[in-house]
């Protein structure tokens, strides 16, 4: 290399906020020098084609290097490889790619690139994805499995009329071929790519025009493995779903039923599918990864599926720091929106709930730091908690201290042990022997709140957060197994009502039963009130702490006295059922069961009910 090339590259600075770089990778072969050049172009420039690519930085080491216009330029191991797989043999490629584009050692440019970086995916000619390397030949395995289920979902959507009705798709069943088919390992390996883990790719992806999508040098095809993902997700068998951890991110789900009707309507409910808000989808990606944890929510804000009634898009800002940004984005939701909604969003480890202050910024941590499973109810509880007359009386932000309004109504007398605290042989042995110890205490404890005879079914229904898996038929057997064993535990057996479901099925394994709720209390804990409530609360949760209502909120909170008078830590959201039971009634009439409502909604508002417990405003640190 002659002393021009080793020359190192020097980043010029772009002229205006619309400015932004792209790549011209020169054609060569595996093994040949990379060499490109970095070419200027403007947003408001239609002349200038480029693809962009989406891949996994991996190590922020550069050692690797290039040729940028005849100068040295250092990068990570990761892009080198992935360019030498996007570079074409035979003719230039223009390429943008985030790594080279951007100037990263300037936080300037950084943040001014970041806000436009909507803008530089959505103008591409299409996206590549590298979700990462092939080590062990698994990628035309995935590929074959992708396209065999991709087209049996086309198939069979074909077949469902249109407009086709909401949840139609059928579910598969036990005996089909796909139960044994050995590519799902294949399928597991994909998902367990890096990319799948990456924040930023989110977005990347939902605002291309185009998708192309590549496991090394293997192409698979986008839309069939999302397809494929959603049939996973929600139709296919047990069987595969308890064998393999199969799981694609919920914010490419997300992405994907909005751009795809009928894919939502076949696999979804129609609840599922109203417009999310950008504090929804930053946490439906919490458990994604991103260097800066700014980013959390950077990498979010351009998303195209958001709704246009409550976009607020937050000026990118890489000079304050991250507990500033947080706080800073969580403030103005509150003035913005007028509602508590942020609370929803708050997950604490023990080290963030000792801080002391700030309890009520979301902070983004991931489900497996936190081990908190209250997503899904907040996905399925659309509507919020409302005061008794109902007329809304907006939070204000003071400082560092959030007031709401709400009702605080009950201590913690009881917090049990995590499923990680038992030890027996198997995990259903260690389920049993959880739910029947918390089942005597709840059993013998007095008073009863629920009505009369219904308590163990509103336990039940507690520890699986009230949400069912699998088939109907194959859950209900399996819930039955669980139910009347502890029908016959403690000093009141005689007092159980027998619920439909539960007489209507064969009691059979209860491994169905047991696996929802360990996805439960492997990452919460079974808590009981002074008043009798069943609940399930954080991890962080302990005897003494309270429990709230606060208005706006979806779900029932936990609450810690703060050392400042007369103020509260907030310690997360909870699932609470009220006393109120909901009759379900089938076609003919004939009774099928209760359902439970969660505290505080409309058919909910015990407290009102209660001398000692009146609406209030509450102060969170």
């Amino acid at each position: 290399m002659d002393t021009t090339r080793s020359q190192p590259y020097q980043y010029t600075r772009l002229q205006s906020e619309l400015q932004f770089r792209y790549l011209v990778l020169q054609p060569g072969t595996r093994g040949d020098t990379l060499e490109c050049s970095l070419v200027e172009s403007s947003l408001h420039d239609t002349t200038s084609t480029y693809e962009a690519i989406s891949y996994v930085w991996g190590s922020s080491v550069r050692d690797r290097e290039i040729l940028c216009d005849g100068k040295a330029l250092n990068i990570t191991t990761n892009l080198f490889e992935v360019l030498q797989t996007f570079r074409l043999p035979d003719k230039p490629r223009s390429l943008w790619a985030d790594s080279i584009c951007i100037n990263q050692n300037d936080v300037i440019e950084r943040a001014e690139q970041v806000a436009i970086m909507g803008k530089i995916f959505s103008t591409a000619d299409q996206v590549l994805v590298h979700v990462g390397r092939d080590d062990n030949g698994q990628a035309e395995l995935a590929k074959s499995l992708i396209e065999d289920v991709g087209t049996m979902v086309e198939e069979v959507i074909q077949t469902l009329g249109d407009p086709i009705p909401w949840n139609l798709f059928p579910n598969g069943k036990a005996e089909d071929p796909l139960v044994t088919d050995p590519r799902w390992y294949a399928m597991q390996t994909l998902f367990q790519q890096p990319w799948f883990r990456r924040g930023w790719v989110v977005q990347e992806t939902a605002l291309a025009r185009d998708v192309r999508l590549y496991w090394d040098h293997t192409q698979l095809h986008w839309h069939k493995m999302l397809s494929t993902a959603f049939w996973l997700a929600y139709k296919a068998p047990f069987k595969i779903t308890g064998k393999y951890e199969i799981s694609c991110p919920r914010a490419h789900m997300d992405h994907y039923y909005t751009r795809h009707e009928r894919i939502a309507r076949a696999f979804l409910g129609q609840i599922n599918t109203t417009p999310y808000t950008l504090i929804e989808c930053v946490n439906h990606s919490r458990n994604l990864e991103v260097t800066d944890r700014r980013d959390k929510i950077y990498a979010m804000m351009h998303l195209p599926y958001l709704d246009p009634d409550t976009r607020y898009v937050p000026i990118v800002d890489y000079s304050s720091s991250v507990e500033d940004v947080l706080k800073n984005y969580a403030a103005e939701h509150v003035r913005q929106t007028k509602t508590p909604e942020v609370l929803d969003y708050v997950t604490h480890t023990a080290e963030t709930l000792h801080i002391m202050e700030r309890s009520w910024v979301p902070r983004w941590h991931g489900v497996s730091e936190t081990n908190w499973p209250m997503q899904s109810i907040r996905h399925l509880q659309r509507s919020t908690l409302q005061s008794h007359s109902g007329q809304p009386e907006y939070p204000r932000v003071d400082g560092n201290i959030l007031r709401v309004r709400g009702v605080i109504f009950d201590p913690v007398v009881f917090s049990s042990e995590t499923l990680h605290d038992y030890h027996p042989a198997t995990l259903s042995e260690a389920m049993m022997a959880m739910l029947q110890q918390i089942w005597t205490l709840v059993e013998s404890t007095t008073p009863d709140p629920y009505e009369q005879g219904w308590r163990l079914e509103v336990f039940l229904r507690v520890v699986i957060l009230n949400i069912y898996q699998d088939d109907p038929v194959s859950w209900f057997q399996s819930a039955a197994t669980v139910f009347f064993t502890l029908a016959k535990i403690g000093i009141n057996t005689g007092l159980n009502k027998t619920p439909p479901w539960a007489l209507r099925s064969t009691p059979k394994e209860p491994d169905l039963f047991y696996m929802r709720v360990g996805d439960v209390l492997f990452k919460s804990r079974v808590i009981l009130t002074q008043r009798g409530y069943i609940g399930i609360a954080p991890l962080e949760t302990r005897v003494g702490d309270i429990c709230a209502i606060v208005f706006g909120c979806r779900t029932p909170c936990i609450l810690r006295e703060a050392d400042a008078e007369g103020a509260y830590l907030y310690v997360g959201s909870m699932y609470m059922p009220g006393k109120t039971m909901t009759d379900i009634l089938g076609d003919d009439g004939t009774s099928l069961g209760i359902d439970v409502n969660i505290l505080g909604t409309e058919k909910s508002k015990d407290w009102v009910e209660w001398d000692d417990v009146e609406e209030q405003w509450i102060n969170l640190l």
